[in-house]
C-alpha cells in the first residue's frame, strides 16, 4: 500500500487529537495511531519527522513536550497551521504543473 500524503496524515492526526479524550503530546498520539493501525509504520515515521522538522520555536519551554502536557488547543492550532501550509504548497504545485503542461 502506498503511503498517504502528508496533508492527509496531518488531517487524520488533527481529527484524532480532537476526538480522543486525553493524550499528553503529539508524539504519543502518533504512536497510538500506529499501534491501532490507523497509520502504517512508514506513515508513522513520516509524520514524526515532519512535525519535528516544523516544531514551534517555543518547543524548549515545556521539555520534553512542546506545550503544556495534555493541552489540546495549542496542538490543534499547530496542526491547522501545518495543514494550511501543505494546502498552499499543493495548490502551488498544481499551478506549476498546469503551466508546465502549456509549454511548447
Amino acid at each position: 500500500m502506498k503511503p498517504r500524503p502528508i496533508l492527509e496524515l496531518l488531517q487524520i492526526l488533527d481529527k484524532e487529537l480532537l476526538e480522543i479524550p486525553f493524550f499528553p503530546g503529539l508524539c504519543m498520539l502518533i504512536r497510538y495511531l500506529w499501534i491501532e493501525r490507523i497509520i502504517t509504520a512508514p506513515e508513522y515515521c513520516t509524520l514524526l519527522d515532519y512535525i519535528h522538522r516544523y516544531k514551534p520555536k517555543t518547543a524548549i519551554y515545556y521539555y520534553p513536550y512542546w506545550w503544556p502536557r495534555g493541552v489540546k488547543e495549542p496542538r490543534h492550532l499547530f496542526l491547522q497551521k501545518l495543514i494550511k501550509k501543505e494546502q498552499r504548497w499543493n495548490r502551488l504545485l498544481q499551478v506549476l504543473r498546469f503551466w508546465e503542461s502549456w509549454r511548447w
